[in-house]
């Protein structure tokens, strides 16, 4: 595998916008707590909604390249993003409640499950352009030079 087919992965770019998308969130939720002051609750809602609009534009645009419709694409987004909120919040009782693992070992395991099917919903329904007469959702075709 050559190393230009693996910088045009999608999977490879999925990773690092949410690398990216992650130090975004540390990065404002800093900022909001330690330069301007905020409460740390509000803090972290404000780097959260900040952080959820700039992960969907990043895997949109750069990750996936997709062409759907920017209305259904983030209305799907957010329904991941709820379920994904219970499944989290599930995942990191059961791991540091029942099992005993640390909450930063908890969160690991949580964000390890999410960001496997996250991949393929991202790319299979939630950026999957739709075909006006069937609905049916196919691959975006990206000509390497474009």
């Amino acid at each position: 595998m050559s190393i230009s087919r693996i910088l045009n992965s999608g999977a490879l770019r999925y990773l690092v916008a949410g690398g990216l998308a992650f130090a975004f969130n540390v990065l404002l939720l800093n900022v909001f707590r330690e330069v301007l002051g905020l409460p740390t609750s509000l803090s972290a809602l404000l780097a959260f909604w900040a952080s959820f609009f700039f992960t969907y534009s990043l895997q949109r645009m750069f990750a996936f390249r997709s062409e759907a419709s920017v209305r259904a694409s983030l209305f799907r987004y957010s329904v991941l993003v709820a379920f994904n909120s219970v499944v989290v919040a599930f995942v990191v009782t059961v791991c540091h409640d029942v099992l005993g693992l640390g909450l930063g070992s908890s969160q690991l395991v949580a964000t390890a499950i999410t960001t496997v099917w996250n991949y393929f919903a991202y790319k299979h329904w939630v950026y999957a352009r739709r075909s006006p007469a069937t609905g049916t959702t196919g691959p975006v075709e990206i000509n390497a030079g474009e």
